[in-house]
C-alpha cells in the first residue's frame, strides 16, 4: 500500500490522514500522546481511520464517534518512557534549572539597584507552586492537559489563571525570610542552571531513546520521511535543552540593564 504525499506546509493531521477531519485527527493524536502511546502506534491507528474514511466516504466523527473516546477505547500500550519513574527522572533536571533561574532573576534587579537579594515568603510559595505545576504536567499529563481539551476558552482561561497563581504569592506575601549578597546569589543560580542542563544531557545520552518512539509514523512512511522527522525531533530536543538557560540569560540581561 503506497500513498504519495508532499512535505509542504500542510498540518500534521492533513499529512498523516488527508481523508480525516483535521480537528478530529488532532484530538485523536493529542489524546494518545497524553497517554504515552508511541508515535508509530498512533500513526498506524490513524492510518486505519483514514483508510476507512477514504473507502467509505464517511466522516470520522460519524464512523468512530468522539475522537478522545475512540482513542481511549483502543487500549494502545504506554511506552516505558512514560512510566512514572521515567517521567520523574526526566523532570528533575528541569526543576533544578528552574530553581537556578529563579535565583538569577531574583538577584539581577538587586545587583542593578546595589542592594542585597531578599527572599520573601511569597517568592518561596510561588516557587513551590511552579514546581507543583511542572510535576503535574510531567506525571499526569492526561489529567492536567486533558482537562483543557474541548472548547478553546478552557485554555484561554487556564493559562492566565495558572500564571496568576504562580505570580500572586510573590506580590501579596512580602515578608522577608532571608537576605543574601546579590552577586554571589546570581552566580550560584547560574551554576545551578548549568548543572541542570548537564544533568539533562547525561540523561539524554544515557537513555539513548529511539526518536521513532516520538515520531508520528504511518505504515507507508519511507526512509526519507523518517529521516526528515528524525531531524525535526533532534532540533526540538536541542531547543528544549537550551530554552531555560537561554531564557534565564535574556531575563538576567534585561533586569541588570533596566532593573
Amino acid at each position: 500500500m503506497t500513498r504519495s504525499r508532499s512535505t509542504d506546509a500542510r498540518s500534521v493531521e492533513e499529512t498523516l490522514a488527508p481523508h480525516v477531519d483535521r480537528e478530529w485527527a488532532g484530538d485523536f493524536i493529542v489524546e494518545l500522546r497524553l497517554h504515552g502511546v508511541a508515535g508509530d502506534d498512533i500513526g498506524a491507528a490513524l492510518a486505519e481511520v483514514d483508510s476507512h474514511c477514504a473507502e467509505s466516504g464517511e466522516p470520522a466523527g460519524e464512523a468512530f464517534g468522539d475522537a478522545g473516546e475512540y482513542a481511549r477505547s483502543l487500549g494502545l500500550p504506554e511506552t516505558e518512557e512514560q512510566a512514572t519513574a521515567a517521567v520523574l527522572r526526566r523532570t528533575l533536571p528541569t526543576l533544578v534549572q528552574l530553581a537556578g533561574m529563579l535565583a538569577v532573576i531574583t538577584a539581577a534587579p538587586e545587583i542593578a539597584a546595589g542592594q542585597a537579594m531578599s527572599v520573601t515568603a511569597g517568592a518561596l510559595v510561588s516557587a513551590l507552586v511552579l514546581v507543583a505545576v511542572v510535576l503535574a504536567l510531567g506525571l499526569w499529563p492526561e489529567k492536567t492537559l486533558g482537562a483543557l481539551a474541548g472548547p478553546r476558552w478552557k485554555a484561554a482561561v487556564a493559562a492566565p489563571l495558572s500564571l496568576a497563581l504562580i505570580v500572586a504569592p510573590t506580590i501579596l506575601l512580602r515578608q522577608e525570610l532571608l537576605a543574601a549578597p546579590a552577586g554571589p546569589s546570581l552566580a550560584a543560580g547560574a551554576v545551578v542552571v548549568l548543572a541542570g542542563v548537564l544533568w539533562d544531557l547525561v540523561l539524554v545520552r544515557r537513555e539513548a531513546r529511539d526518536p521513532e518512539q516520538d515520531m508520528l509514523l504511518t505504515p507507508w512512511d519511507g526512509a526519507v520521511e523518517r529521516d526528515r522527522r528524525r531531524r525535526s525531533i533532534a532540533w526540538a530536543e536541542r531547543f528544549r535543552l537550551l530554552m531555560i538557560p537561554a531564557g534565564t540569560a535574556v531575563m538576567a540581561a534585561v533586569l541588570l540593564l533596566f532593573g
